[in-house]
């Protein structure tokens, strides 16, 4: 009875879920030799000079025929460069990275220019830049929802992820509409068209689940309501002389476009109960903060992602990678419309699996409770025990034989088992 109550549990695990699963943390469920990728052109549309401009993406995936997920969350990488350099090609490592997790990652290209002299009459100008890129940005998302099936796009879990400028774009495309764009900048409508209407013909709609906004900021928190709070990771050095930390002007110019940053942003989340995560480093400028491929951000961006995909709401804040606040909240971080996503409080990766030796386990629980961890055999005899608490990697199973076990892993009253191969 215990044997099949535990292969039923185990069945349920494997179905395509997004949260029961080392896919979309910081587990490699692919090598690097399974991915693929393709360069596409979403879009044309003339520059800031009126010059014809091709708009192109590079998307980055799992060959279709080594994955058996039917859909994959989609993450939409933004370069940054202030609205003057950068391209798709700037963030091939971390494209990658996120593609060895399991996520089909689109670096897209978007038009780029503006006057940079900070003189009186050039105040809209790098408003104009960001208005650009956030209809751009909206044109390459509907192009992948409008080719999800090829790609095999789960449009309902779209996600954002920008640097500097591409941080503006991001946060201005899911917190300013069209009408609060025309309040700061009268009539920019009229000259460059609708947000949601340019640089191609696609009508398909979407809805962005989370954004991680680097060194990024938006026009006015008061533009975030309670009906547009989704999940924000905010990363941001407090010494930003180009996007505030707090409240300034971009570039420090008193000419250019007002802007709130992450401390503002988190402010404004959190007295509308909204989930976040803001890691600020105390001195860090604009463009520098922990930087590198295996660093602590890049970590803390697959947490995130991770809790969106689970369903997790919580409000944490680092300083100087170090933790200063974790608290859970009982709202729910995605819409009714989803499906197929199961809400936990303990979010177990376990890798490899199939493992040739050894397992490694690696917890994200409710950070009071203690964590108890079983092995058992196919005849339910216990074979491995540890007792911990969550943030901790475990090992086990390197003396195991050959065949099938189940891991029960149980933190105040949640429990979850897994099945686990050994090779």
């Amino acid at each position: 009875m215990l044997l099949l109550f535990l292969c039923l549990i185990a069945n349920k695990t494997n179905a395509q879920d997004y949260c029961n699963t080392p896919r979309f943390d910081t587990t490699d469920v692919f090598k690097r030799a399974e991915l693929r990728d393709t360069l596409l052109v979403y879009g044309h549309n003339r520059d800031w000079q009126g010059k014809m401009d091709t708009l192109q993406l590079k998307l980055y995936y799992p060959d279709n025929k080594k994955d058996d997920f039917s859909q994959r969350p989609l993450i939409v990488m933004v370069h940054g460069g202030g609205f003057v350099r950068g391209s798709l090609k700037s963030s091939k490592k971390r494209e990658m990275y996120f593609a060895q997790k399991g996520f089909v990652v689109a670096s897209i290209d978007y038009r780029l220019g503006w006057e940079q002299d900070c003189v009186p009459g050039n105040d809209t100008s790098l408003g104009y830049a960001m208005y650009r890129g956030v209809q751009d940005l909206n044109a390459a998302i509907r192009y992948l929802v409008h080719h999800a099936a090829t790609y095999k796009i789960d449009t309902k879990r779209i996600l954002l992820n920008g640097e500097s400028a591409g941080a503006l774009a991001s946060l201005a495309d899911v917190f300013v509409s069209q009408t609060e764009f025309n309040k700061e900048i009268p009539k920019i409508s009229d000259k460059l068209g609708d947000l949601d209407n340019a640089t191609n013909s696609l009508t398909d709609k979407f809805t962005v689940r989370a954004v991680i906004s680097k060194s990024g900021g938006v026009f006015d928190t008061s533009y975030i309501d309670p009906k547009q709070v989704i999940p924000v990771l905010m990363i941001h050095g407090t010494d930003d002389h180009v996007v505030p930390y707090e409240s300034g002007n971009a570039y420090n110019c008193n000419y250019y476009v007002p802007l709130q940053g992450s401390s503002v942003i988190k402010t404004r989340l959190q007295n509308l109960d909204g989930c976040y995560e803001l890691d600020f480093q105390e001195g860090g400028g604009h463009g520098n903060v922990y930087n590198g491929e295996d660093s602590f951000v890049t970590a803390r961006e697959s947490h995130f992602y991770k809790r969106v995909l689970c369903k997790e709401c919580r409000q944490i804040v680092y300083q100087n990678d170090t933790l200063i606040q974790n608290k859970k909240l009982s709202g729910v971080i995605a819409s009714s419309s989803q499906q197929n996503i199961v809400s936990s409080d303990l979010i177990a990766n376990v890798f490899p699996n199939p493992s040739p030796g050894e397992f490694k386990l690696v917890l994200h629980g409710n950070n009071d409770a203690p964590v108890e961890i079983e092995v058992m055999d196919i005849y339910g005899r216990k074979i491995f025990t540890a007792t911990g608490s969550d943030q901790q990697l475990y090992t086990f199973g390197k003396d195991f034989a050959t065949g099938m076990y189940f891991l029960r892993i149980t933190q105040g009253s949640n429990i979850k088992i897994i099945k686990v191969i050994k090779q």
